[in-house]
């Protein structure tokens, strides 16, 4: 089984999500990443990359989603890609963004949702977690549950942030 997981971000402009493919691209390329283009069904511009130590391909596209709104996104692998950009479900359906609602209260919108044993084991199946620069944080990490952030708008431009961790209970 293949390790999968990434990151979406909602892009208010389709041109600039393809040129910083390209940019991300070129950075990690002169920092000694092993990079190359690729396609990607549903992708306007995709990038592979290799970093050493890391035994996962790291994807970055830019595509549209299913709804043909831009986005941005950074996945280990392919189908990682392919998934956030046509998910079988969305978020606000999903078990956890209740949890995270209600966690949050008051009126904030779930932005973020960590579930930190599920992240565990994303960095268990790339061999991250024997990593030096890794391994130290692992037990700390071990000891979280969850991470839920979001925000309320105020009005006026004004929104308040609101992050909530849960932690394992001892025993």
């Amino acid at each position: 089984m293949q390790a999968r997981g990434g990151a979406v971000i909602d892009s208010n402009d389709a041109a600039r999500s393809r040129a910083a493919v390209g940019r991300l691209g070129a950075i990690l390329r002169a920092g000694g990443a092993s990079v190359q283009s690729v396609k990607i069904p549903g992708t306007e511009a995709a990038v592979a990359i290799h970093l050493s130590g890391l035994p996962a391909e790291l994807d970055v596209a830019a595509g549209r989603a299913s709804n043909g709104r831009a986005k941005f996104v950074i996945g280990l692998g392919e189908q990682s890609i392919e998934t956030a950009l046509k998910p079988s479900s969305a978020l606000s359906g999903a078990a956890a963004f209740g949890t995270a609602s209600a966690t949050l209260g008051q009126g904030f919108a779930p932005s973020a949702i960590v579930d930190f044993p599920t992240l565990l084991g994303l960095f268990e199946g790339v061999g991250l977690s024997e990593d030096p620069s890794v391994a130290p944080f692992v037990p700390y990490l071990r000891s979280l549950t969850t991470l839920s952030a979001g925000q309320r708008n105020l009005g006026n431009g004004i929104a308040r942030l609101r992050i909530v961790v849960g932690l394992q209970s001892a025993g």
